[in-house]
């Protein structure tokens, strides 16, 4: 055999070896990912999930050289989203950091104090311990990282008695809020009951309260047995009849929950300014049961209250919904015009 002819086989070998060796590679990574119970993105997508980490590490490098830096990027910087993964994931908040703003450019800013309150002087309660669970890295490659999850109880960060909000003071079911971060409105249909469960039994953990967006109130966000604010769209769903109608006798049915702390009126749609849209599929007996309306029929929530047309009318069945369950009312508005606000606000003290 001449040279060039061994030098083929062994390149042909070379080859045959690595693509064998990847397979039975991938194979491996497919069952130990799927076995294993610690991240559900490689359980979900084993060995592909693994690309996650590997753009994850070098998405810094990508974005200063390629696309952005750390501090761009819209609605949240990836600065930012560290900041809460970071605490939330790892109990890990002492990162060092710098100015993020342009400070000549007008806008509220923070000033230092030379006499800075200490944190035994935080009027918060720590009494009780809050059990979760979190993440410990052992070792942060640039294709894996080995972490385990840890039972450990940490400090809940409630606020006093003395400190307390108390929304509704003159209703007989005042609101009592001893914690000032909750979860906002995000319905069940736009997530799935074990989202929705996690975040019940998470927020129910740790005493917060979750809005249960427009959707309708499920089992699902009462698993956890924490604080409910019940929202209201523009579709009633939850407290209408199969017409579509505010339904009174439904809504004291919410009312009179015990979980129920407090409901919301959600004004118009936001972004969807046409209206809320739910295709007739997606629309199991479940979640038709839940929002009083037709299985498998498509369903349409209105962009704004068809009953109420200006801003008495609706202060108006504000004070209708406090006097119906003797809990506290507010509103939730997309502001797109300064002026409708400013009529909103005089009406409110005027009324």
């Amino acid at each position: 055999m001449t040279f060039l002819s061994i030098l083929q086989l062994i390149v042909n070998i070379l080859f045959f070896v690595i693509i064998i060796g990847g397979i039975i590679a991938c194979i491996s990574l497919y069952v130990i990912d799927k076995r294993q119970k610690h991240h559900s993105v490689l359980r979900n997508y084993p060995v592909l999930g693994r690309v996650r980490y590997f753009l994850e590490s070098i998405g810094p490098e990508l974005r200063q050289y390629l696309i952005l830096n750390d501090n761009a990027g819209k609605p949240f910087s990836r600065k930012q989203y560290l900041n809460i993964v970071m605490p939330g994931k790892y109990k890990n908040r002492i990162e060092s950091f710098g100015s993020l703003r342009k400070f000549e450019e007008p806008g509220f800013y923070l000033q230092n104090t030379m006499f800075p309150v200490d944190h035994d002087e935080l009027e918060i309660n720590q009494d009780e311990q809050m059990s979760t669970f979190i993440y410990e890295i052992s070792n942060e490659g640039l294709f894996d990282r080995k972490e385990e999850q840890k039972q450990k109880d940490v400090d809940p960060y409630k606020l006093t008695i003395d400190n307390q909000i108390i929304i509704g003071g003159d209703l007989k079911h005042p609101f009592i809020v001893n914690r000032l971060v909750g979860q906002s409105g995000m319905s069940y249909g736009a997530l799935g009951k074990n989202a929705i469960t996690a975040l019940s039994k998470g927020l129910g953990r740790s005493g917060s309260w979750m809005n249960t967006g427009e959707g309708g109130l499920s089992d699902h966000h009462l698993s956890g047995d924490c604080d409910i604010i019940f929202q209201i769209g523009p579709g009633l769903f939850g407290v209408r009849d199969k017409e579509g109608n505010f339904d009174e006798k439904e809504f004291i049915e919410k009312a009179n929950m015990k979980q129920v702390k407090a409901f919301e009126l959600k004004l118009a749609q936001g972004a969807k300014t046409r209206g809320g849209h739910i295709e007739g599929a997606k629309v199991t007996e479940e979640i038709a049961e839940i929002r009083n309306v037709t299985p498998f029929e498509t369903v349409n929530s209105p962009n704004r209250f068809e009953f109420l047309h200006n801003n008495k009318e609706l202060l108006q069945f504000v004070q209708k919904l406090r006097e119906l369950s003797d809990k506290p009312v507010g509103i939730k508005i997309v502001v797109g015009n300064i002026n409708d606000l400013k009529k909103l606000i005089h009406e409110m003290v005027s009324s």
